[in-house]
């Protein structure tokens, strides 16, 4: 039986990267950098020991994991199966035995697209989509190198068809919850005992001291090529991730409102007002209006 494996999804700039640094401090739980394997991986069927290697170094963040190539071929050959999914897991525990721990996980933004597949392929995954207010994603992300568009108005439908793409496939799952970025932030030692509760983990205090080893754990991230060839440096990624260095700050959660302007928020409104108000996300007081977990 295996135990349950924590897949944080969610849209890019949603707080995924800091419930990844809050999981990964407790004592048994290891989670990688962003994986989103190829399909070759994630696909039904067996694969060779020496495909699956090919496929994993493949990767454009392979560094990043700082997998000794000998240890995962071995993990490989000593598979109970030749099957996708064991070669998954091979990955995953290889990783977590870098840090002398048992448990591991996975947090890549992306795979929110991806619940239903991910979940055949691995029945231990369980879902815990993050969600944030949609004007804080926009404004956020359209600065970042990855950004799918640098209007708030096609990142604001993007979110919305993220989150109700998200919700859909959660729904056809059998372990799948939704966490506010804005509850993480205010009532972090809540929230992370109600995600413990649902991956079965115990909580530990040392998980909501995640700041003090996020660092330690950022400096892992080297510099990847993105699409046009463009660097995305490992200075820029831990530049992006800085504020996960500092214990949770409630007061930074309506900062959008000194970076969007009227028609920002226009543009935002035409694009994900419907979602934002089934979510809550409603004024400018976001602490206060918040509906709460769904």
């Amino acid at each position: 039986m295996e135990a349950p494996a924590p897949f944080v999804v969610g849209m890019g700039r949603s707080g995924t990267t800091l419930l990844r640094l809050m999981l990964d401090s407790h004592s048994a739980l290891a989670i990688p950098p962003e994986t989103g394997f190829p399909d070759t991986l994630t696909a039904a069927g067996d694969i060779s020991d020496d495909a699956a290697l090919r496929a994993f170094r493949r990767h454009h963040d392979w560094r990043s994991f700082g997998i000794d190539s000998g240890s995962l071929r071995a993990a490989l050959a000593a598979r109970r199966s030749p099957s996708t999914t064991e070669a998954l897991r091979c990955f995953y525990r290889t990783y977590a035995s870098r840090f002398g721990k048992s448990r591991w996980g996975d947090k890549t933004p992306d795979h929110v697209t991806r619940i239903a597949s991910l979940s055949a392929r691995l029945p231990e995954a369980h879902f815990i989509h993050v969600i944030r207010d949609c004007r804080a994603v926009a404004a956020s992300m359209r600065s970042m190198p990855f950004a799918p568009s640098r209007k708030v108005g096609r990142l604001a439908a993007q979110w919305a068809l993220l989150i109700a793409e998200g919700r859909r496939q959660g729904a056809t799952v059998q372990r799948y919850m939704e966490v506010r970025y804005e509850e993480l932030v205010c009532e972090p030692e809540r929230e992370i005992r109600r995600i413990c509760a649902f991956i079965d983990l115990p909580f530990e205090p040392g998980m909501l001291a995640y700041h003090t080893r996020a660092a330690a754990r950022l400096a892992e991230l080297r510099t990847v090529w993105r699409r046009r060839g463009l660097p995305y440096s490992a200075g820029r990624r831990l530049w992006n991730h800085r504020h996960t260095l500092e214990p949770p700050q409630p007061a930074r959660i309506d900062d959008w409102k000194q970076s969007l302007d009227a028609a920002d928020l226009r543009d935002i409104e035409a694009n994900a007002g419907e979602t934002m108000r089934t979510l809550g996300y409603t004024g400018g007081d976001t602490q206060l209006r918040l509906a709460g977990p769904p």
